[in-house]
């Protein structure tokens, strides 16, 4: 896949991570680089070439802190990036460093479900906030093939016993799944904590030390 900037090597497609400490980024980043890269990033904003969805805010008053989420599209790249920063000011007291950043950078592959499929469908949704917008769903929407008050249920109702789930053999039912934070985290908790007890994994180091 290119990465739309002249003179740059193609993304890799293996199928593997790569991760870059800070050292790792600086020594990667030439500023000369960066500014011209940069350049044609806000050009192509200019020109609405970009997508960006609102920033995602997470105030932590409880430590004095807080994490802000941006992620975009820039189709000069062929890419997405997502960059989750965070500030918690009380840090340095302790000896650390009160803002961290990680930026992840993913190619962008998607296929479509046949919006007709869902007409005849019990539609079950893990948001319908998100779905309408980013889901399978919001196509049958927008082609008027459905109404929202057509689709059955998000999925915690029916795990929670609230909404019926399958109800016969020849029911055909579409989830869409669009993916929620909540499950991210459940799950990246369970294997964050197991990898520990397994003490398996490679810790790897991001940053460097913090100095007063």
């Amino acid at each position: 896949m290119s990465t739309g900037v002249p003179g740059y090597p193609e993304v890799d497609e293996s199928g593997c991570v790569l991760i870059l400490s800070e050292e790792e980024v600086r020594s990667c980043l030439p500023m000369k680089d960066a500014i011209t890269a940069v350049r044609q990033a806000y050009i192509a904003f200019a020109e609405g070439r970009v997508t960006i969805p609102p920033v995602v805010h997470l105030s932590v008053e409880k430590y004095n802190g807080e994490v802000d989420i941006k992620s975009g599209y820039v189709e000069d790249f062929g890419l997405i990036g997502t960059k989750i920063a965070s500030g918690f000011y009380d840090n340095p007291k302790i000896g650390l460093r009160s803002s961290v950043a990680i930026v992840i950078l993913m190619d962008l592959k998607t296929s479509l479900l046949d919006p007709k499929i869902m007409k005849r469908a019990k539609i079950v949704l893990d948001s319908l906030k998100q779905c309408r917008v980013i889901g399978e769903t919001q196509h049958a929407l927008s082609q008027g093939l459905i109404r929202e008050t057509d689709i059955h249920a998000e999925i915690g109702e029916i795990l929670n016993g609230r909404k019926k789930g399958r109800e016969s053999n020849d029911e055909i039912t579409v989830f869409d799944s669009t993916g929620i934070a909540a499950q991210d985290i459940a799950a990246a908790n369970i294997a964050y904590h197991l990898a520990q007890e397994r003490k398996i994994g490679k810790s790897v180091k991001l940053l460097e030390p913090h100095y007063k």
